[in-house]
């Protein structure tokens, strides 16, 4: 997972495939050789990634159409997107799917910047710089959502070392009664698949690696809340 999103992030930067969205150039991510590490735990790091092309948009897995997210959350009214980047699926949500409140969160202030004067006159997005990992100490106890969209979030913290097992329970506490989670992820590894099942199973039920939105390099999951 940690090679593969090291590609990712050289990639992002020295590709010059890119196709036109909303008047911003947006990079798809292909194949390169990555030649430096990256810091998924810097802030910094993050920041400074975000600012070399202000103008192009990183869409992290790529190879997963965004049509494919929002025909599994229209309907829904609130939405919290993990590690949202700078991605145009806030717009595609909030146009597309009529979700009233879309929340974006990212780690980098410097994303968020971006996102907030790119968006500044539209209704019904709201921005947050923070932890993911730390969702109760952003949202409180009681605030939860219909959907949350993890599109590469769970691979960065894989790579930080971070502890997936809070992390995950911290986004099922978030969800609504019958919420989803639907997480984009590189494919899972048997161990990995074992601890999202097991966490908060008396209340949560995964559809793993779907077949019809999945591929041979990346899987779409979607864990739903019962209660």
């Amino acid at each position: 997972i940690c090679w593969c999103l090291l590609l990712l992030l050289v990639t992002c930067l020295q590709s010059k495939r890119a196709h036109s969205y909303s008047g911003i150039k947006s990079t798809r991510l292909f194949g390169s050789t990555p030649t430096s590490s990256f810091d998924f735990t810097s802030r910094q790091g993050w920041n400074d990634f975000y600012s070399q092309k202000q103008d192009e948009i990183f869409e992290w897995h790529s190879s997963i159409p965004l049509d494919c997210i929002l025909t599994r959350v229209s309907g829904d009214k609130t939405c919290l997107v993990l590690g949202c980047g700078n991605s145009n699926l806030p717009e595609l949500l909030s146009e597309s799917s009529n979700i009233e409140t879309v929340t974006c969160l990212d780690y980098s202030k410097k994303c968020i910047d971006q996102l907030q004067q790119r968006y500044k006159d539209w209704a019904g997005l709201e921005f947050v710089c923070g932890d993911a990992t730390k969702l109760d100490e952003l949202f409180g106890n009681e605030k939860t959502f219909d959907s949350i969209i993890d599109k590469g979030l769970l691979d960065a913290l894989v790579c930080a070392d971070a502890n997936i097992e809070d992390f995950l329970a911290g986004v099922m506490e978030r969800l609504a009664p019958g919420g989803r989670y639907l997480l984009m992820s590189y494919k899972l590894s048997a161990s990995l698949t074992r601890t999202l099942q097991e966490v908060d199973s008396k209340h949560i039920e995964w559809n793993i690696d779907i077949a019809e939105y999945s591929n041979n390099r990346v899987s779409f999951s979607i864990a739903r809340r019962k209660d």
